[in-house]
């Protein structure tokens, strides 16, 4: 017996001076923390001197990519009950940059009546946009990006009347009645009468932030014609349940269908919750089916 409680002892002694010995795993929720700290660190040293996110030598789709990365810092402050422009956040002047960068390249544009009625919320007869900054193209994407990252700013006093524009632009670019089955949705510019539910997916992510609730958003939602189209949308975009794989899924155009994935149905199941679908719905629950299958 005395021989086993001094192995004992000489065990206990030597897992004492070893490294991490006894140390328990952490837990998932400590991994989860842990790789966001460490990936917030590693983006904030990719910020370059003007703000943006993206390669130095090609500038293209940088408002797209700095609001994207933009928004998960602001995200964080957020999980952390902080003011991502407070100088309590760590992160503060990472967000203020990259804000400042999206605002600096806004541009505006003359909007008016549309078939389906007045897009101008505010009355000022204007619409801010985003595109691609090396040439035009891309507004729809780069607008709905741009709208995300500057309504979780928690700053309406700041971004507020910009973010309205931007709503205003979003319900003049909608596709109108003319346009048949492109109706309600959006394509890469506004008013080309021809929709996919690729870009749509950013137009209604944007109007979904601008429109949420403090401190998610703003408040500031399009006139009630938007999500009336956006539900006619909704119906000829997603794929009738058939008996095929696709049932339930969105295509990406609705003249030819197909190319049915996750991405376009997540992107559906968003429209669905703006146009106010419940959880239990049918549509709803076609869709989700699809993923659940895929």
């Amino acid at each position: 017996m005395k021989r086993i409680v001094s192995l004992m002892s000489a065990l206990i002694l030597v897992l004492a001076v070893i490294p991490g010995a006894g140390a328990q795993e952490p837990t998932l929720e400590e991994q989860i923390e842990d790789s966001v700290v460490l990936g917030l660190e590693w983006l904030a040293g990719e910020q370059h001197a003007d703000g943006h996110f993206n390669d130095p030598n090609d500038l293209c789709d940088a408002v797209g990519r700095t609001g994207l990365v933009i928004l998960k810092f602001e995200d964080r402050a957020l999980d952390l009950g902080l003011d991502p422009l407070s100088v309590e956040y760590e992160y503060r002047d990472v967000v203020a940059a990259g804000l400042d960068f999206i605002e600096a390249h806004s541009h505006t544009v003359e909007i008016g009546p549309q078939e389906a009625g007045d897009p101008d919320g505010d009355g000022d007869g204007y619409g801010v946009f985003w595109d691609r900054i090396c040439w035009t193209g891309h507004e729809i994407y780069n607008t709905g990006v741009a709208m995300m990252a500057l309504s979780a700013s928690q700053h309406p006093e700041l971004y507020g009347e910009l973010v309205q524009d931007a709503v205003d632009f979003m319900a003049w670019a909608q596709e109108d009645e003319s346009c048949g089955v492109h109706r309600g949705g959006w394509r890469y510019e506004p008013n080309q009468c021809t929709s996919d539910n690729s870009t749509s997916g950013y137009a209604t992510l944007g109007l979904g932030y601008a429109g949420a609730a403090p401190p998610f958003g703003f408040g500031i939602t399009a006139p009630q014609f938007v999500y009336d189209e956006l539900n006619l949308w909704i119906g000829v975009i997603q794929d009738p349940v058939d008996g095929d794989l696709d049932d339930g899924g969105s295509y990406y155009d609705p003249e030819w269908g197909g190319w049915v994935n996750i991405l376009k149905t997540g992107n559906l199941l968003f429209e669905m919750g703006l146009v106010g679908d419940a959880s239990d719905a049918v549509r709803v629950q076609d869709a989700l089916d699809y993923i659940e299958r895929t």
